[in-house]
């Protein structure tokens, strides 16, 4: 009996590659992503603020350089981690490793094809239908993760639409009202702030709230220095229009702050991760790399058990 049950859990397990690379695929995509978010989407974009000479124009050019390195490594991470994700995800739920594997094989098709108003359209579609899918088919998960992903996945969609329609006014097709754009932030932003009670760490600590008091407080000073540029870098970065009212950002990043922190030290590493690397694709991604990391957070809340792969239990239900 204990060698037929030996043989049945070997059968569930399957091999343990490649699915025991996810984690370290995972933190090397999580380090890569954001010093490429800090080195290019943010230092490269105040360029205009440093002087022509001196020691700072050195220490932007060695920094936008080192960026331009880290973006093709975290491009080939991002997608490894996507793809390795998919092929673990076929064993329990072939639809979710469908999902997750489509992203990145459109991206290459679409790519062959061409990089005109169309091929970017249809890319935007595809990654909004893939962000649709995903919470349909989460099992096991709490209902607060599910009211997260659904949020966030309206939020996207919404602006991506309204971005495919606007590389397609180019070519004659009428041009969507940019409200889809900002109502879809308006999601997202409700999303974020509903995070601490949605997705509940198992407790709170010091250095969780402390994470979130800094979050909060270093928007918060930001926009009050110099809020123009603020909310110019916050387009560049992340996609943010700031829409709604300004501190509703610094609640948002602080909920954000506080959230990641909590799950991370209380051993669940793989929200913590998830909402990393939605927060590191940004709203409105701006290439198929941000696409890809914002797929691999969205798939890694759907499925908190990939991180502990191998096991004999559903993903999606750890």
């Amino acid at each position: 009996m204990a060698l037929a049950r030996t043989a049945s859990q070997r059968a569930v397990i399957g091999p343990a590659w490649p699915a025991q690379a996810l984690p370290a695929l995972v933190f090397a995509t999580l380090v890569a992503a954001g010093a490429e978010l800090v080195l290019l989407r943010l230092i490269s974009r105040v360029g205009v603020h440093i002087p022509a000479a001196g020691w700072a124009r050195g220490a932007y050019t060695a920094a936008v350089t080192l960026g331009n390195l880290v973006f093709p490594a975290a491009t080939v991470l991002a997608t490894g981690t996507l793809l390795v994700m998919g092929l673990a995800l076929l064993r329990w739920w072939p639809a979710a490793g469908v999902v997750a594997l489509a992203l990145p094989a459109g991206q290459l098709w679409l790519l062959a094809r061409g990089t005109g108003a169309e091929t970017v359209a249809l890319l935007e579609a595809l990654l909004a239908t893939a962000l649709l899918a995903v919470p349909l088919l989460m099992r096991g998960t709490p209902r607060g993760v599910r009211l997260v992903l659904g949020l966030t996945a309206i939020g996207e969609t919404l602006a991506l639409v309204q971005a495919a329609a606007a590389n397609l006014s180019a070519q004659g097709a009428p041009q969507l009202p940019l409200a889809l754009a900002t109502g879809g932030e308006v999601v997202m932003l409700l999303a974020l702030l509903l995070l601490p009670v949605l997705v509940p760490p198992p407790a709170w600590d010091r250095a969780a709230v402390a994470a979130g008091f800094g979050g909060a407080l270093l928007v918060a000073l930001a926009l009050a220095a110099n809020g123009s540029t603020t909310r110019i870098l916050a387009l560049w970065t992340f996609g943010i229009a700031m829409v709604a009212p300004s501190p509703l950002y610094g609640l948002a990043a602080g909920a954000l702050a506080a959230t990641v922190i909590a799950h991370a030290r209380g051993g669940q590493p793989a929200y913590a991760a998830g909402l990393t690397l939605i927060a590191l694709g940004g709203y409105l991604p701006g290439n198929s790399y941000q696409a890809t990391l914002l797929l691999a957070g969205t798939i890694l809340l759907a499925f908190p058990g990939l991180l502990a792969l191998p096991t004999s239990r559903p993903p999606g239900e750890g």
